[in-house]
This record gives C-alpha cells, sequence and structure tokens, in this order.
C-alpha cells in the first residue's frame, strides 16, 4: 500500500497516515464507470423518444419545462449539498483552531503520566499504600522532575469517575435534582503538579488520611452551583449514589465531606466540559490500587518518561505499566476524531462546490445559448449592457439564493449532531455560516459571469437570424 496522506494531530506528533488500498481503489473505478454508464444511459434513451414534430412546433413544451425545471432544481441541490458539507468542515477546524487556545484547568507543557495497577499485583490496601509512597518520593527525587502526584484517573479520561453531590443543608432537595460531578482521588501537590489554580483555601496535607475528618477540594462550578455569591470554605457536601450513578470511591452509602480548598474549572471528561463540576478527595482517604503518576519536567518529556518508568521498575520489577506518555500524546486522541471528519467534510465539500460551480456554469451557459434571439430583440430595442447582466445574473442569483437558503437550514439541524465534536464551538457559529455562504455565493456567481460576459458579445443582428 502507498500513503497518501500524513498529518500531524492536535499538540503532539500523533501522526494519521492515510495509506492508499489497491481493492478500494479498484472498487472507486468500478464503481465510477457504473455510475458513469447508468447517468449517461437515462438521458440517451430519454433522447430516442423525442417528439420532434412537439419540439418543432413549441419549444416551450411542456417536457422542456420540465427538463428546465429537473436542472435547475439539480443545480439547487447541489449548492445546499456544498453548503452543509462546508459549514461542517468549517466548524470542526474553528473548534480544532479553539483547543490550542482553550482553557483546559491545567497545563499541558512538560507534563507526563505513568499509570500502573497494584491489584493486578495482588495488592494489600496497606501494603498498596506503602508501595505508592515510596514509589511518589522515588520520582520526586529523580533529576529534572520538579513536581509528581499520585491520581486515580487523569483528564481527559472516559473513565473518570461520577456521581451525584449535594450541599448538607439540602437534605430535603429530591436526589434526583442534585448534580452529577466528576470525582478524583489525588495526593497533596496533585494541583500544583497539573498547573490547576487554588483559587481559595489549602490543598490536601498528609494529615487528611484515613483517620481524618473526610475532606474535599470543589472546582468553581460546583461551589457556585450550592453556594452562590458566598464562600464554598468550610461548607459540607454530601456524596452519594443511585441507580445508573454508582458512589465513587471505597466509601458505600452516603458520606459528607468538608469544603476545604477551590480550585479553577478545567476539562475533565472532554474538550466539551463546559461547566463541568467536580470534586476531588485525598487518595489516602479513599484507597485505589489503580493509579497514575502525574509528573512535570523542564528537560527532555521522552527521558522524564524513561525515568519514572525505571522508578516503577525498580521498586516492583514486575509491576504492568499502562500508559506512559506525555500530556501533549494524552490529548491527542480525544482530538483524533475531529481533523478526520473535518478533512473529510472539506473534501467532500469542495467536491459538491466544484461540481456546482460547474453545472451553473453549464445551466447558465445553456440559458444564454438558447436566449440569445431574446437577447438580440432586447438589445434591439435599446437594453443596455447592465440590463442583460440582470438578465443573467438574476436567474443563476436566484438559483443560488434558493440552494443557500435550502442550504442553511438543513446545517442548521445536522451540525447539532456534531456538538460532541465541536469542542465548545455553537453548531450555529455565526461567523462561520457567514464566511461558508460568502464564499459558496461567490464562487457561484463567478460560474454565471463568464456566460453572462458572453451575453454581452451578442450582435443583435446575428441573433435575431436565429430561427
Amino acid at each position: 500500500m502507498v500513503s497518501i496522506g500524513r498529518w500531524v494531530i492536535g499538540r503532539s506528533n500523533l501522526v494519521l497516515d492515510l495509506p492508499l488500498d489497491g481493492r478500494v481503489l479498484l472498487f472507486s473505478v468500478v464503481l465510477s464507470i457504473v455510475t458513469a454508464v447508468m447517468f449517461g444511459l437515462v438521458p440517451a434513451l430519454q433522447a430516442t423518444k423525442v417528439d420532434f414534430a412537439g419540439v418543432l412546433k413549441d419549444s416551450a413544451s411542456a417536457s422542456h419545462r420540465r427538463s428546465i425545471a429537473w436542472r435547475n432544481g439539480l443545480m439547487v441541490v447541489q449548492v445546499a449539498v456544498s453548503l452543509v458539507l462546508l459549514t461542517g468542515a468549517g466548524l470542526m477546524y474553528r473548534a480544532l483552531g479553539r483547543t490550542q487556545t482553550m482553557a483546559l484547568g491545567y497545563s499541558t507543557k512538560g507534563a507526563l503520566e505513568v499509570s500502573f495497577n497494584l491489584r493486578l499485583q495482588g495488592y494489600a490496601p496497606a501494603l498498596g499504600r506503602e508501595m505508592q509512597r515510596r514509589l511518589l518520593d522515588s520520582v520526586r527525587a529523580l533529576p529534572g522532575i520538579t513536581d509528581a502526584a499520585l491520581a486515580d484517573v487523569v483528564p481527559i479520561d472516559l473513565h473518570f469517575s461520577r456521581t451525584r453531590v449535594a450541599a448538607e443543608e439540602l437534605v430535603a432537595e429530591r436526589e434526583s435534582r442534585t448534580p452529577v460531578a466528576y470525582v478524583g482521588r489525588v495526593t497533596p501537590g496533585y494541583f500544583r503538579t497539573m498547573g490547576t489554580r487554588l483559587e481559595e483555601g489549602r490543598d490536601f496535607t498528609d494529615a487528611d488520611d484515613e483517620g481524618s475528618q473526610l475532606v474535599a477540594i470543589v472546582n468553581r462550578s460546583l461551589a457556585s452551583r450550592f453556594w452562590p455569591g458566598e464562600s464554598a470554605l468550610g461548607r459540607r457536601l454530601r456524596l452519594g449514589g443511585m441507580a445508573g450513578f454508582p458512589t465513587a470511591g471505597s466509601d458505600q452509602g452516603r458520606s459528607i465531606f468538608e469544603v476545604v480548598g477551590i480550585v479553577e474549572d478545567g476539562k475533565y471528561g472532554g474538550f466539551s466540559d463546559e461547566g463541568a463540576y467536580a470534586m476531588f478527595r485525598p487518595l489516602a482517604q479513599a484507597y485505589s490500587g489503580s493509579t497514575s503518576i502525574v509528573a512535570r519536567t523542564g528537560g527532555d518529556i521522552g527521558a522524564a518518561i524513561a525515568a519514572v518508568r525505571g522508578a516503577v521498575r525498580e521498586i516492583d520489577p514486575n509491576m504492568p505499566i499502562g500508559a506512559a506518555r506525555s500530556f501533549d500524546e494524552r490529548l491527542s486522541l480525544p482530538l483524533l476524531p475531529a481533523p478526520v471528519t473535518a478533512l473529510a467534510l472539506a473534501g467532500f465539500g469542495a467536491l459538491a462546490l466544484v461540481l456546482a460551480a460547474i453545472g451553473l456554469y453549464g445551466v447558465m451557459s445553456y440559458s444564454v445559448s438558447s436566449r440569445t434571439k431574446e437577447i438580440g430583440v432586447r438589445m434591439t430595442l435599446g437594453a443596455q449592457p447592465a440590463d442583460v447582466l440582470r438578465l443573467i445574473f438574476g436567474q443563476g442569483s436566484r438559483l443560488v439564493g434558493i440552494g443557500v437558503l435550502i442550504g442553511v437550514v438543513l446545517a442548521l439541524l445536522v451540525t447539532r449532531l456534531m456538538r460532541a465534536l465541536l469542542f465548545g464551538i455553537s453548531p450555529t457559529d455565526p461567523l462561520t455560516y457567514a464566511a461558508v455562504v460568502v464564499g459558496l455565493s461567490a464562487v457561484a456567481l463567478f460560474a454565471c459571469w463568464i456566460p453572462a460576459r458572453r451575453a454581452l458579445k451578442t450582435d443583435p443582428v446575428e441573433a435575431l437570424r436565429v430561427s
């Protein structure tokens, strides 16, 4: 197979390589031939059934009008389809551009992740806690590592647990009305390592262990949800589960947590998170055997990842290691569907636009040829070039305008299905729609310009001789 395209995806060096498969190419060629024959055969068969007497008697026969209406309708459809595809591609590219500047709630520069699972090695909770402590101390002592912490899940991750939370004073509130929040378990220093801003209160400390008061750090959105305009520090949260929303952590039933800190909002389960609620607990108060080391380095990221992996192997050579990657590599995978979709939509949209422009040029050229005598009469009676241009452009503009109108309506309906891939860009983004409408209209009207110019060169005398 031959490679026909390679693109760097997202913020990393992940490469999308699209190979050229011979079987797919053969299928495409055969399908193209069959399509060409089928669509060429239908007009040929229709031509054999033409009523020449009727055509000679009345060029504006019903069949002739139907033929013109069919061609015009096809042009409207081509313009509408082009607009839908180009709008989808434009929204996708706008969303991709936004991911480069969107606030994630953490910094990816120099950040890395190495995950491991103590459960697979049969570690009991007490031994697992000791293993995690030793490993974290070892990683923090590595040359080039500036910060390190442990977490049971790292953004952006589909495995982020979610559970219902409520303010303790809202105990009478129906549980079905309580919000659902992302819940994570982390060690002290996690927010500093992630580059997440602590807006109020304090970070977790080593004193927040299994024997102390249960504490939590919440993000700004969750604090504002329960205590708008007030400080959330010292307030208490009720954590509980119901069918479909399992309680996070090892606790069962309801638990009461004191809020000791508030951090900035971020992206947790995906790039589309807007105002998502999040709550963090000390890992020491809710043990998890499946954790990740998150660390930050000012040096070579590859060397830092290798050093952290080595630290894990040094403590337990048989420890299963999962992901070992930079945060930029981590973020590239959730972004992967977006550039692929954008590329496909842009390709099909460009092809549809070319076909629409060619088709519109053909329709307008045919119209000019069939109206040569009419144009000659108009010019003989004193019609100015501007009048002829309005005549030709008026017909083309109507077709383009109807196609654009239908296309915008369809795009408003179709692009809503892409909301999960748009990363905060509205499916009705006016800038994208305006750019596509203006660009498509410009191309389509340019296709009308060439036949219109030819109409201006019509010799009235010669035109009147046309039978």
